[in-house]
C-alpha cells in the first residue's frame, strides 16, 4: 500500500486546531485544487460551555452539531446531545467525498466519539483508501489509538501548543507544499 500522507494538528481544547485548520481553508480557496472535508468549530455560552456547529467542504452547508443542552430528539453522546440532521448531513457527505476527486481532506475533529465507531468513523475507511493527502485535527493523547484503529503509519504531528501560531502556520504550509506538487 502506497505511503497515506496525513497531518495531524494537535493540541488540548481551545488551542486552535479548528482556527488553524479553517485558515489553512481560507489560504487554499484561491487555488485550484479541490478540497473536501468537514470543519466543527465551537463557541462558548455565556455558562462556559461550548457548542459545536458543522460545516461541510466544499459547499459551505453550516448546521448546529451539538451541545451539553437537552434538545427532543437529540442523540447524547458522552456528555453532548448530537442534532440528528447534522450528523447524517455530515456522514453523507463524507461518505460522498470518496465518490469523487479531491487533492485534500480536512477532517475536523477526529476523537473518542469515532474511535467508538460512532460519527464519522464509517467515512474514513473510504476517504484513506483514495490516498489523498489528509488533514486532521486529533487530541494529543488519542494519537496513537487512531493511527492503529485507521492503520496511519508516520504521520506528521504539529502540536498546536508548541509554538507561534505563524510557526505554526508555516508548518502546515510546507507540508502543503511537500503532499499537494499543484502548490510547489
Amino acid at each position: 500500500m502506497p505511503h497515506q500522507s496525513i497531518l495531524f494538528l494537535t493540541g488540548g481544547t481551545g488551542s486552535g486546531k479548528t482556527m488553524a485548520l479553517a485558515e489553512i481553508l481560507r489560504e487554499l480557496e484561491s487555488s485550484n485544487l479541490q478540497i473536501g472535508g468537514i470543519l466543527a468549530p465551537g463557541r462558548y455560552l455565556d455558562s462556559g460551555e461550548k457548542e459545536f456547529d458543522l460545516e461541510l467542504i466544499p459547499g459551505g452547508d453550516k448546521y448546529f452539531l451539538s451541545t451539553r443542552i437537552q434538545y427532543t430528539g437529540w442523540e447524547a453522546i458522552g456528555g453532548f446531545r448530537f442534532n440528528p440532521e447534522a450528523v447524517e448531513a455530515g456522514l453523507k457527505h463524507l461518505l460522498s467525498l470518496s465518490m469523487r476527486d479531491f487533492h485534500l481532506y480536512l477532517l475536523d475533529e477526529i476523537g473518542p466519539f469515532e474511535l467508538d465507531d460512532l460519527l464519522w468513523a464509517s467515512a474514513i475507511p473510504g476517504l484513506i483508501s483514495k490516498q489523498v493527502p489528509m488533514i486532521w485535527t486529533v487530541r494529543q493523547r488519542i494519537i496513537e489509538q487512531v493511527c492503529i484503529k485507521w492503520k496511519i503509519e508516520r504521520p506528521e504531528i504539529i502540536n498546536l501548543e508548541s509554538g507561534q501560531k505563524e510557526k505554526i502556520l508555516k508548518k502546515i504550509r510546507k507540508w502543503l507544499k511537500q503532499n499537494l506538487l499543484e502548490l510547489s
